[in-house]
């Protein structure tokens, strides 16, 4: 028995299979699109990654072939951390101490020795300085780990300046 929502006599066939086409056609366009950007992603991470170890080990002044020795699973933070723990194996320049210089630093350059040694001489408190340069004066002092170690660099003794 036919009721007022029966209306099927009056809708037209449509043509699904055209629809269908259009639909399938766009998601293969897609799927085109998406593995193209997919692909250049990955190229375009390949050429950083190779850079980004080329940068550091330039930096580290190493030969360039060791480049191919970085394992591919090390993320860019890690990859100067690993230089840095294979230095000796690289043939990385060492910061092992020697007699001279016990704290593995070049010397302070003759001006700034000069100077310091006057102030020491005047004041007595301040140890001689070797030659080397300010530069490697200033690494010294940023280098210090705690105030101990800052004051026998500044003063020559682990307590600070001596106050008269």
């Amino acid at each position: 028995m036919p009721n007022d929502w029966d209306d099927d006599e009056f809708d037209e066939p449509q043509d699904e299979t055209s629809a269908f086409r259009k639909l399938r056609k766009a998601e293969r366009e897609k799927d085109k699109a998406l593995k193209a950007a997919q692909d250049e992603l990955a190229a375009v991470k390949t050429k950083l990654r190779a850079r980004t170890i080329e940068d550091t080990i330039k930096e580290k002044g190493l030969n360039p072939k060791i480049a191919a020795l970085v394992p591919k699973d090390l993320d860019d933070d890690s990859i100067g951390a690993f230089l840095a723990d294979y230095a000796d194996v690289f043939g990385a320049p060492s910061t092992t101490s020697t007699p001279d210089n016990p704290e593995g630093l070049p010397p302070v350059d003759e001006p700034f020795v000069d100077s310091m040694n006057r102030i020491g001489e005047a004041t007595g408190s301040i140890q001689p300085i070797n030659n080397g340069s300010e530069a490697q004066m200033m690494a010294r002092i940023g280098a210090a780990k705690n105030q101990e170690e800052l004051n026998q660099i500044l003063f020559g003794n682990p307590i600070g300046p001596v106050a008269f």
